[in-house]
């Protein structure tokens, strides 16, 4: 089941966050978190972005469990691969996006 909240997002140093999510594996449960108060304009980006962090999210688990099998949270290791996997998904996310564009306008 998926299910979509829009939420307050309290972040430290006042950072503004546009989307998350909370995935419950073992329900087969995703919630999609958006910020009631968007500022880029861009909510079906965010929207789609959130979507593929839950379709990858096995994989980012997977991954995520080998690094820290060996390395600390706090360490440069994991901070490398969360940027890698949020690298990844922005890739998949212009990807996809970039074919919704293209089918709304015919291309």
């Amino acid at each position: 089941m998926l299910d979509i909240k829009i939420v307050d997002f309290k972040r430290k140093n006042d950072f503004r966050q546009s989307g998350d999510f909370v995935a419950e594996p073992d329900k087969k449960i995703a919630t999609i978190l958006l910020t009631w108060d968007p500022w880029r304009g861009d909510e079906e980006y965010t929207l789609l972005h959130e979507l593929l962090h839950v379709v990858v999210y096995d994989y980012d688990k997977y991954g995520e469990e080998l690094i820290l099998k060996n390395f600390p949270e706090s360490g440069l290791e994991h901070d490398m691969y969360m940027e890698k996997l949020e690298e990844l998904v922005h890739y998949l996310t212009r990807t996809f996006w970039g074919e919704v564009i293209d089918k709304i306008y015919g291309r």
